[in-house]
């Protein structure tokens, strides 16, 4: 399980998005914030967007949040 760190601002709108590293999209994440809190986690289990297990390798996260934009590297390990 991978436990991905947000901090956005209040009352928006969020995309999160996994990319495998050959660019095809694999799982996607959208929700609102709350207004309350800019501090979410976000945990993925490695599976895609049909539930499949993928496989070990580098994949891409992409974070959007208004007028903010993201990307990291991640490493899939098991």
């Amino acid at each position: 399980m991978i436990e991905i760190a947000l901090n956005v601002d209040k009352d928006t709108p969020v995309s999160l998005k996994i990319y495998y590293i050959d660019g095809r999209l694999v799982k996607d994440f959208t929700f609102s914030s709350d207004g309350i809190s800019s501090n979410y986690f976000v945990c993925w289990d490695g599976r895609d967007n049909q539930n499949r297990i993928l496989p070990c390798g580098i994949y891409f996260v992409v974070a959007e949040a208004g007028e903010k934009y993201v990307s990291k590297k991640l490493l899939l390990v098991k």
